[in-house]
């Protein structure tokens, strides 16, 4: 990896934290995951799979435990890894409590596109109505407004944050491709004008 991009990563690192700190206030903590955050992952995953399967038409309870789920958990980490191996991976907890709330993985690496990939947002289904999620998200987007550069995600169909990322500026660029790419372009502000 050359400085250039190293600095990128590690400029966009630091302006997300800020960001994040901005939108969500000094009630939560944005930590870098470990694998002491697996079980939490995992769960989310869990609870994930279970509403896709059930928006689908299919039974939830097929998928909720054992092996099956197991593989398919460490299949999509697997998969992740080998196609963002410099992808950030952020956990938010309370600042009072350490346990997880939720999980944005973020690729700042700007070295196969030209775009910051979001590739996986997730908060724990007991979670979502504190809108942990949202200032994630509008972290992630201020940022690439400051860095200048699209942001790009895919999402399923029937996703109900589909509607959360049109309003935060995101545009489906390919309706025939499964899962959805969305992309928002940067809104440039005199300060990442000045840094493109």
């Amino acid at each position: 990896m050359s400085l250039e991009r190293c600095e990128v990563s590690s400029y966009a690192d630091a302006w997300f934290s800020r960001e994040f700190r901005r939108q969500a206030g000094d009630g939560f903590s944005l930590v870098r995951a470990t694998a002491e955050h697996e079980p939490f992952l995992r769960e989310v995953f869990a609870a994930n799979l279970a509403a896709s399967t059930q928006a689908m038409g299919g039974d939830p309870g097929l998928l909720a435990s054992g092996p099956l789920l197991d593989m398919q958990f460490r299949g999509r980490q697997a998969s992740y890894a080998a196609a963002h191996p410099r992808a950030r991976d952020y956990i938010v907890t309370r600042s009072i409590e350490p346990t997880p709330i939720a999980r944005i993985l973020i690729d700042w690496s700007l070295e196969d596109a030209p775009v910051v990939w979001g590739i996986d947002v997730a908060v724990h289904p007991q979670r979502r109505s504190g809108a942990v999620g949202l200032c994630l998200l509008r972290a992630w987007v201020n940022t690439c407004d400051g860095l200048g550069r699209p942001a790009q995600l895919h999402v399923l169909p029937h996703n109900p944050a589909r509607h959360i990322y049109r309003r935060l500026g995101f545009v489906e660029t390919a309706p025939e491709v499964f899962p959805l790419p969305m992309r928002r372009e940067p809104r440039l502000s005199a300060r990442s004008a000045a840094l493109a």
